[in-house]
């Protein structure tokens, strides 16, 4: 027959080994998340180093552009100089 000590042990073990097994659980959800996160972080620095990229290319069409203004107002400025000293 059973006994009340004996139920109380096996009560016991039945709580040890739940806890081991929500525990064992909670870890890998822990790491399953843990790997969701490092992917996010992945793809977010990813996405900074192309935009790092864009702005670094964008800049230097900024400086071609900015050179050949420059050039043209300096023709623009000779023309009219040319323009008027013709009319002279």
């Amino acid at each position: 027959m059973i006994t009340q000590e004996l139920i109380t042990y096996i009560l016991g073990i039945i709580t040890i080994i739940n806890a081991i097994v929500t525990w064992l659980n909670s870890g890998k959800r822990s790491v399953e998340q843990q790997v969701k996160v490092n992917m996010k972080l992945d793809e977010i620095c990813r996405a900074t180093s192309e935009t790092s990229t864009d702005i670094k290319a964008m800049r230097q069409t900024q400086a071609n552009h900015e050179v050949a203004i420059g050039k043209l107002n300096t023709r623009v400025e000779t023309l009219e100089k040319q323009v008027i000293d013709d009319g002279r």
